[in-house]
């Protein structure tokens, strides 16, 4: 018979001492993407992936200004369509953190290289906006599990954003 047995997750931290000695760029970048696995922070490291997608994200929210760069940004996601859930991930977590920015909190994923840049960014949207974008992004990973095509759901989740950045500043 087969037992089946829990194991917790590690902290984030643990994860990101990890990368760091093995001299990842980003720890983390990539820590908080791994989700608490030290399987898929390995994976992560190897190809870099989680560096790339952040960038992307960060491009997207900071630069996404009109429909007409729509068709851009949709081929830049449509590119990385098979790191759909990561980019999703990557929306929700930098999503909170301008969140936690306008709190007067502290943000997880900014570094003090892109620090300007980022709180440039986060007085870019309203909390209300945010909060707005926040559950079309959880909306979006919804659809994911009912196989929604990611062309769907990249489109709808870009148009989204678009919307709270004119309508709810």
């Amino acid at each position: 018979r087969v037992q089946k047995f829990e194991v917790e997750s590690l902290s984030n931290e643990v994860i990101e001492k990890y990368l760091t000695s093995c001299g990842v760029s980003s720890p983390a970048v990539v820590s908080m993407e791994a989700n608490g696995s030290l399987k898929e922070a390995n994976r992560l490291k190897e190809g870099d992936t989680a560096k790339v997608v952040y960038n992307l994200v960060f491009d997207t929210m900071k630069n996404l200004r009109s429909t007409t760069e729509l068709v851009t940004y949709v081929s830049k996601f449509e590119s990385y369509k098979d790191s759909l859930a990561e980019i999703l991930d990557f929306l929700e977590i930098f999503t909170l953190d301008v969140l936690r920015c306008r709190a007067g909190g502290q943000a997880v994923l900014k570094s003090e290289a892109n620090l300007a840049d980022f709180m440039a960014t986060a007085r870019e949207f309203s909390v209300t906006g945010l909060l707005v974008f926040h559950e079309a992004i959880l909306e979006a990973k919804r659809k994911m599990n009912f196989f929604v095509s990611s062309t769907n759901i990249i489109d709808q989740l870009l148009l989204k954003l678009l919307e709270v950045k004119f309508k709810c500043r």
